[in-house]
C-alpha cells in the first residue's frame, strides 16, 4: 500500500513542483540543463495543507489558490497543497423532512475525485492544475495507511525547511467512538459504512449517498503518520476543521507539534485564517507570533463570516507542552466526582450541574463536548465541594498557561457563554456502556485514549447518567442545533 501511495503521489507531484518558479536571480532551486543535481533551498517554514472537504467547500479552497500567489514573496516560506476534490452531488445535510441535501460539484481546477498536489508559487498558472490532476476517487483515500506520511516525506525531500506547519482542511467531528479505535485502522475497508462522521477528517469518496455515512482519519493515525515520516515533529499542527479542540484529541497528538491551533466548535472560514497565517509567516520570527498576528488580521472578517452561519466559532493557539499539566487536574476531578456520585444527594446535584453545562456537538450523535472551564465552574458552584473548588482554580491556571492566543466569532441565538475554552467529552451512560456495530463497547474505545489512561475520565462516564435525561429531553424536542446549555448562573449569554 505504501509503495502504491508514493507512486500515486509522485505522478501528481512530478507535474506541479517546479512548474512555476520565482523571478529571482539568486534563486538556486531552478536547475540548468547541464546540471546533474538540483540544489534545493531550505525555507524557514514549509506549510503543508492536507485536505478533502467536498460539497460547497471545493470552491472555498480554490479561492485560497487564487489569493495566495500574491502573498508568496520568496522561498523563505513555501506552501504545498495536497487536496482531493469532492464528489458530484455530495451530501451536505438534511432538510426538514430528513431528505438528503445534495450539492452539485462546483470546482474549476479539477474534476470530481481528482487529487492535486503542488507547490504554490507567486507565478503559478492555476489553469495548469487541472491539466495534470490525477483521478483518485475511491482508489486512494486521504486516510489510507501511509498516505499522509508519503506527502510529508515528499515535502521533506523537495521543499525542505527549518520548521514545518501541517494544516488539516476538512470536516472534523472531534472524538468519535466509531472511528477512534486503534484496531479499526487495519480493517477500514470492511468497516467503512458505519459511522456518521469521522473523527479528524473524512474522505468524501467513502460517502454512501443514501445513508450519508462517511469514513476518515482518526486521532491515532495522525500521530502515527507524522512520527513515521521524515519530518516527525512540527512547529505547528493546525486543525482547520470542526470540533478538534477537545482534550481527547489534543492529548493524543500534542507530542508531535510545538503548538496546536484548534476550535471546540464548528469552524467556518472562507480561507481568511490560512491566508493570513501565510502572510504573517513571512513577517514574524516564529510560528506562534505569526498565528497571533493572523488572529488579529482575521478577526473582523471572520466574525462577519460566522454571523451569517448562526454558529459558534472559536479558535485557540495552544502551547503543546502544557497539555500534560491538565492530566492530574482532570484525574482529581474525575476521582472526586465518582466519590460524590455515590451520595444520592450529591448525585442529584451533579446531574443538575451536567444539565446546566455548556456543550457543543449535535444531540443526535449522543456525544456532548462540554466546555471544560464552564463545566468546572458549574460543578464547583453546585456542589460547593472544597476539592472541586480547588481543582477548578488549578484548571484555570493551567488553561492560562496553555492558551497563547484566542479569537472567537459566535452568533448563536442564545446559549453563548462569556468566553469559550476547550472541551471534554460527556455522553449518556447507557450509550457509553453499549456496543458499537464493530462489537467493542464505546467504553473500550474511550479507555484506549491517552486522556483516559492519564486521567481515568472514562470511569466517570461509566456511571454518570445525568446526560441520559438531557438526551431524552433533546430527542423529544427534536433540537439538533449545535451548542447548548442549561439555566445555571454561569450560562448567561453574551449579546452580539
Amino acid at each position: 500500500m505504501r509503495k502504491k501511495l508514493l507512486f500515486a503521489l509522485a505522478l501528481v507531484c512530478a507535474y506541479f513542483v517546479g512548474c512555476a518558479d520565482y523571478d529571482d536571480s539568486s534563486d538556486n532551486h531552478s536547475v540548468g540543463p547541464n546540471e546533474k543535481e538540483a540544489v534545493i533551498d531550505t525555507a524557514r517554514y514549509t506549510v503543508i495543507i492536507y485536505g478533502n472537504a467536498g460539497g460547497d467547500m471545493d470552491s472555498i479552497i480554490e479561492g485560497v489558490y487564487e489569493q495566495m500567489p500574491s502573498l508568496m514573496k520568496s522561498k523563505d516560506v513555501r506552501v504545498f497543497f495536497t487536496y482531493k476534490y469532492g464528489a458530484d452531488s455530495s451530501v451536505v445535510g438534511y432538510d426538514e423532512d430528513d431528505n438528503l441535501i445534495k450539492t452539485p460539484f462546483n470546482g474549476k481546477y479539477a474534476e470530481p475525485g481528482q487529487l492535486v498536489a503542488f507547490e504554490m508559487t507567486k507565478d503559478l498558472d492555476l489553469d495548469t492544475i487541472k491539466d495534470h490532476a490525477r483521478m483518485a476517487g475511491e482508489s486512494i483515500m486521504m486516510h489510507d495507511p501511509g498516505r499522509l506520511t508519503s506527502v510529508l516525506d515528499y515535502v521533506a525531500d523537495s521543499l525542505p525547511a527549518k520548521d514545518y506547519v501541517l494544516v488539516f482542511w476538512g470536516h472534523g467531528q472531534g472524538f468519535d467512538f466509531d472511528v477512534d479505535f486503534p484496531e479499526l485502522h487495519a480493517n477500514r475497508t470492511a468497516l467503512a459504512k458505519s459511522q456518521d462522521l469521522a473523527a479528524v477528517m473524512y474522505d468524501e469518496w467513502t460517502l454512501d449517498l443514501e445513508t450519508g455515512v462517511k469514513d476518515g482519519m482518526n486521532i491515532y493515525e495522525i500521530k502515527e503518520e507524522i512520527e513515521n515520516s521524515k519530518i516527525k515533529h512540527l512547529a505547528g499542527l493546525y486543525f482547520h476543521n470542526c470540533f478538534m479542540g477537545n482534550f481527547e484529541t489534543l492529548s493524543e497528538v500534542y507530542t508531535v507539534a510545538d503548538y496546536m491551533v484548534a476550535s471546540e466548535h464548528v469552524l467556518e472560514s472562507d480561507g481568511t485564517l490560512i491566508l493570513n497565517l501565510v502572510k504573517e509567516l513571512y513577517k514574524k520570527d516564529s510560528f506562534q507570533e505569526a498565528v497571533k498576528a493572523s488572529f488579529k488580521d482575521s478577526k473582523d472578517h471572520w466574525r462577519k463570516e460566522n454571523k451569517k452561519m448562526k454558529q459558534n466559532g472559536d479558535l485557540s493557539l495552544l502551547k503543546s507542552s502544557e497539555i500534560s499539566s491538565f492530566f492530574p487536574i482532570f484525574k482529581d476531578i474525575a476521582k472526586r466526582l465518582n466519590t460524590l456520585y455515590e451520595d444520592p444527594k450529591q448525585k442529584d446535584i451533579i446531574d443538575n450541574a451536567v444539565l446546566g453545562s455548556y456543550y457543543t456537538g449535535e444531540w443526535d450523535s449522543e456525544i456532548f463536548f462540554n466546555d471544560v472551564i464552564f463545566f468546572a465552574n458549574v460543578l464547583a458552584s453546585f456542589t460547593e465541594d472544597s476539592s472541586l473548588i480547588a481543582s477548578t482554580k488549578e484548571l484555570k491556571k493551567a488553561y492560562e498557561r496553555l492558551v497563547v492566543d484566542y479569537i472567537d466569532a459566535h452568533y448563536s441565538d442564545g446559549n453563548d457563554i462569556l468566553s469559550f475554552s476547550l472541551s471534554v467529552l460527556l455522553t449518556p451512560q447507557s450509550f457509553y456502556n453499549d456496543e458499537t456495530v464493530w462489537g467493542y463497547t464505546r467504553k473500550e474505545a474511550y479507555e484506549n485514549t491517552t486522556f483516559h489512561k492519564k486521567t481515568g475520565w472514562g470511569n466517570l462516564l461509566s456511571v454518570l447518567d445525568g446526560l441520559d435525561v438531557l438526551y431524552e429531553k433533546l430527542a423529544n424536542l427534536g433540537d439538533g442545533d449545535e451548542g447548548g446549555s442549561g439555566d445555571g448562573d454561569e450560562g448567561d449569554s453574551e449579546e452580539e
